[in-house]
């Protein structure tokens, strides 16, 4: 946004402007100090680069002009910053492969990459439906940056003999602005290996 100044004193003078009520990282001035003769006008020019986890809502934020000759010489100008929401999210399984007898636990990380609070229903299914699936708990609400985790659980039915068995799972976090996917598998042994046999 740009902010018009004229100076009004008899002498040249040099301006520069800095930002209260927002992060001063997210503040680059283009030109940091303006020069300008009495009477004339210029620009200052800032722009805002603002984070995807800066909190959506409503932002009073105060530009304060001021001269770098007599620091006495200031002028506040108040504005309103509005912060849309933001709606991001990655998910993943820690870890995504086990190789175990009847039973894995696996641990599902959900990760708010945005700026509002999400309430994510949670879902683990089997495609060939030979495995038990749960998760818990079934919804999670994840604040904005911040991690969430989850519990999966599966089982099936373990072979005898032969080969391993692996049992292929896809666990999904839906929200209305959200859709996330991820896939894990789980490998069962066999009660008697074939190396036995």
């Amino acid at each position: 946004f740009d902010i018009e100044v004229t100076n009004t004193s008899d002498v040249i003078d040099g301006v520069t402007a800095t930002i209260s009520g927002l992060d001063p990282s997210w503040v680059q001035l283009v030109v940091p100090v303006v020069s300008l003769f009495p009477e004339a006008t210029a620009t200052l020019t800032l722009r805002l680069s603002l984070p995807d986890d800066c909190l959506a809502g409503e932002y009073l934020v105060t530009a304060r002009v001021v001269s770098v000759v007599d620091p006495d010489r200031w002028s506040d100008h108040e504005f309103w910053l509005s912060v849309l929401p933001l709606h991001a999210a990655s998910m993943k399984l820690k870890p995504s492969v086990v190789v175990g007898k009847r039973s894995a636990r696996f641990d599902l990380l959900v990760r708010n990459e945005g700026n509002v609070p999400l309430d994510l229903a949670l879902t683990v299914t089997d495609p060939t439906r030979e495995a038990r699936t749960t998760i818990t708990p079934a919804n999670l609400v994840v604040p904005a940056g911040e991690t969430r985790s989850a519990e999966v659980d599966v089982s099936g039915k373990r072979p005898w003999f032969s080969q391993s068995v692996t049992r292929d799972f896809e666990v999904t976090a839906t929200h209305p602005e959200v859709e996330l996917e991820t896939r894990g598998s789980f490998t069962q042994r066999p009660r008697i290996a074939r190396g036995v046999i």
